[in-house]
């Protein structure tokens, strides 16, 4: 076999001067979509993430009957493009590219079954492609807009003051447990009050209400408490 013949292939050529490739229905929508936003919104900023989400729940949220015109200029703009290649395959432009493609190509001589038999493998390989392409977009869209709702609600949280007040009460309440049972155990008093290292802020001071009443357990926990410090910090 040839040298010619065993040539890697080469990255495939764009060609620049190939008429626009069609959009689907929900690229058609996205494009108005984002249209229609700038339009009413000039001034506003907004993360281009959140403007996805937004844009894919939007059509999602559309019925069959809404989806129609955009389907329908999907339909059009396909019979454009197809028409249009058609056109453009007559043309030098495309003659020269067609050259230029060639040495891209195994070389294969033309006509030859060989020659027929890759041209068919290369359509229905790139016929394929486009619908795993197309496919993949419908099905990774929801899961994309699920992912950027979930971070949305993570950042607004992380940016609540309530939240962060919750937080670091949880932190403070978590370092006190942790210095002060230490105390309970050496003055005697986790069997008597029925808690032990893994016993919660929450249930030690549901403890401290219920022995409130009890004079000698009390006088044993102001002892301990004595005895007690806590830092500001950890």
């Amino acid at each position: 076999m040839s040298n010619n013949r065993t040539r890697s292939r080469s990255q495939r050529l764009k060609d620049d001067n190939a008429p626009k490739r069609p959009l689907n229905a929900y690229k058609i929508f996205y494009k108005h979509y984002y249209e229609q936003f700038n339009r009413k919104n000039p001034t506003t900023a907004i993360d281009a993430k959140t403007l996805i989400s937004q844009i894919g729940r939007a059509w999602r949220g559309l019925s069959e009957e809404e989806k129609q015109p955009f389907q329908e200029k999907a339909l059009k703009d396909k019979q454009r493009y197809e028409k249009e290649f058609e056109d453009y395959k007559k043309s030098a432009d495309y003659k020269k590219f067609v050259k230029k493609q060639e040495a891209h190509l195994p070389d294969i001589p033309v006509f030859s079954k060989e020659f027929v038999k890759h041209n068919k493998d290369r359509e229905a390989e790139l016929r394929q492609l486009r619908k795993e392409i197309s496919s993949f977009e419908d099905k990774a869209a929801p899961i994309v807009d699920r992912i950027n709702d979930i971070q949305e609600e993570i950042d607004a949280l992380n940016k609540d003051p309530k939240y962060l007040e919750i937080l670091e009460k949880e932190k403070l309440m978590g370092i006190w447990t942790r210095k002060l049972i230490p105390e309970l155990e050496r003055a005697g008093l986790l069997d008597e009050l029925g808690i032990s290292f893994e016993t919660s802020p929450e249930e030690l001071i549901d403890v401290m209400e219920s022995v409130q009443h009890d004079g000698s357990t009390m006088n044993k926990l102001k002892s301990a408490f004595n005895k007690f410090y806590l830092p500001l910090s950890s």
